[in-house]
């Protein structure tokens, strides 16, 4: 009896041992988690890094600090002022997320405006931009003005270098340039683009674009770029190049220069998808053979669909105001002008239907394009469909302005009080 009696005190000592442990480490636990907090806290400017309590940026040290931190590279943030980076020169800003370890949270951008971020660097640097590669993370309402990137590397992108996530709402300006895909928004692109506006002018060799320098199966929807781009191999007003993935409701005015397969939309369309787009910046290709060169597309083996091209095309062999070389890709309902372009024939190299050469007169008319089954629909909200303003060629229904290009020659035309709100919701066209 004594020894059970003994057994069920040291049982109960056990129990009692456990659980003292238990509350122990439960505690130590809590400590750990708040002096986690804390650090945060101290590091950015509030918040606990949580999809409902993002980490707050406030400064440029604060910003500078989530490339410092890969642990922080899965958390959350958020934009709350407008933030000048010119502190940062050379390499010294802490590019967030790389090949190794992708930034995999959000950022928030608020509406908030990123203001003279400077990373040059001599070196073969990949993955440059503010995000060097995003896996599954989304960029948002982010607006980034006179970004300058200079790298010998590759995938660099005013505000992403590699985009495997979605990027949304965003806007850039300034200049970046690397050796292989390099883009206004993203160098490339196999996630999502949605309704950003790239203003940057982009230089590199080859899949050079102003908004997305290679779109590889991802998705481009609801966007526009308006840089010059320079590059040698495979160089687009939008993107340098395509394959597969989708490209709709977007336009690119900017001038394309290149070598080869240079277009004034996407370079080269290798299976991918193009609809309800187009382009109206000047194409030039300097390759002496088997240049290229298109108003829209540079060298097509995918699909195109109610796109129309409207800017001077030059080049040396495989020159057309809509399509370089039409290798076997397909083209339905779309349309070039022949006096704009200074091209009478839509194809340089291998055969096209399913376009038409119109005069500028009637490339400002709604008649073609309706009877090719465009729509014009304004009530279905639909960003893919069109609208003809007066006098002006066709623009996409989801477009701020009335017309023009922004230029001093050309200047953005305000028809309604719409547009003319406008204005004020789009601060990238301020300077």
């Amino acid at each position: 009896m004594r020894r059970q009696g003994m057994d069920n005190v040291s049982t109960i000592s056990i129990k009692r041992f456990f659980m003292c442990m238990r509350l122990f480490l439960a505690g130590v636990m809590s400590v750990v988690m708040l002096m986690s907090s804390l650090a945060g806290a101290a590091t950015y400017g509030g918040g606990s890094g949580t999809v409902s309590d993002p980490y707050q940026i406030w400064t440029a040290e604060q910003m500078n600090s989530i490339g410092a931190n890969a642990g922080d590279w899965s958390r959350h943030f958020i934009l709350m002022a407008d933030v000048d980076m010119s502190a940062y020169t050379g390499t010294q800003y802490r590019i967030i997320g790389n090949a190794g370890t992708p930034f995999t949270g959000s950022f928030d951008g608020n509406g908030r405006t990123l203001r003279n971020l400077t990373y040059k660097t001599g070196g073969y640097v990949d993955y440059v931009g503010i995000f060097g590669h995003v896996s599954g993370g989304t960029i948002l309402n982010l607006v980034v003005t006179n970004v300058q990137l200079s790298t010998g590397g590759q995938y660099v992108g005013g505000i992403v270098g590699m985009n495997g996530g979605t990027i949304t709402g965003c806007q850039a300006s300034g200049s970046v340039s690397g050796y292989y895909y390099v883009g206004g928004i993203a160098g490339q692109n196999s996630g999502v683009i949605h309704d950003c506006d790239s203003m940057v002018s982009p230089v590199g060799t080859d899949y050079i674009g102003g908004l997305a320098g290679y779109n590889k199966y991802g998705t481009i929807t609801v966007g526009s770029a308006t840089g010059t781009i320079t590059g040698i191999r495979c160089v687009g007003g939008l993107a340098g190049g395509a394959y597969y993935g989708t490209i709709s409701a977007c336009y690119a005015t900017g001038a394309v220069n290149g070598y080869r397969n240079v277009g004034g939309l996407v370079g080269y369309n290798l299976n991918g998808s193009i609809a309800n787009c187009y382009a109206m910046g000047a194409t030039k290709g300097t390759a002496d053979s088997y240049t290229r060169v298109g108003g829209l597309i540079g060298a097509n083996d995918g699909t195109v669909a109610m796109c129309f091209a409207a800017g001077t095309v030059t080049g040396v062999a495989q020159v057309g105001g809509l399509i370089g070389a039409n290798l076997y890709g397909q083209v339905n309902a779309s349309f070039w002008d022949m006096q704009a372009s200074g091209r009478s024939v839509g194809i340089g190299g291998g055969t096209l239907t399913g376009a038409a050469g119109l005069s500028t007169a009637a490339m400002k008319t709604v008649t073609p394009f309706a009877s090719a089954g465009w729509d014009f629909s304004t009530t279905d909200g639909d960003a893919a469909d069109w609208q003809v303003p007066n006098k002006s060629y066709p623009r996409l229904i989801w477009e701020p302005y009335g017309g023009g290009r922004g230029t001093d020659s050309d200047p953005y035309q305000i028809w309604t009080a719409e547009q003319m709100n406008s204005i004020g919701a789009n601060p990238a066209d301020w300077g």
